[in-house]
């Protein structure tokens, strides 16, 4: 294993540790984490890293992996829930005033 996919290895264990421990109750945070996360395994993916792991540190990879990736599945539950209620939220809103515009939109504007 090579320097650069030794650091590699590290900073995804790094990382996906930060990210069980649940410390960080921002979804921006979360989603800043989980792009790091997916980034960092693409790396050693593409530069075949794993294939020079000990086994031990492979199985606890993939254990590790298997609890992240749970991880985002249950946030994205969350936050799917957390659109509805700020959809509903934002319709009563537009009763409440009961002016233009009648619908609200939650994408962003096309630019170019």
């Amino acid at each position: 294993m090579s320097q650069s996919e030794a650091i590699a290895y590290e900073q995804l264990v790094s990382v996906a540790r930060r990210i069980l421990d649940g410390a960080s109750t921002s979804v921006e945070e979360n989603l800043t984490l989980l792009e790091s996360y997916s980034n960092t395994f693409d790396q050693l993916v593409a530069s075949d890293g794993f294939s020079q792991l000990a086994p031990e540190r492979l199985q606890a990879l993939d254990a590790m992996h298997e609890r992240v990736l749970q991880f985002a599945q249950s946030l994205e539950g969350n936050l799917l829930h957390e659109m509805a209620h700020l959809r509903k939220k934002g319709q009563g809103l537009v009763k409440y005033l009961d002016v233009l515009p009648k619908r609200l939109s939650s994408r962003n504007v096309k630019k170019g």
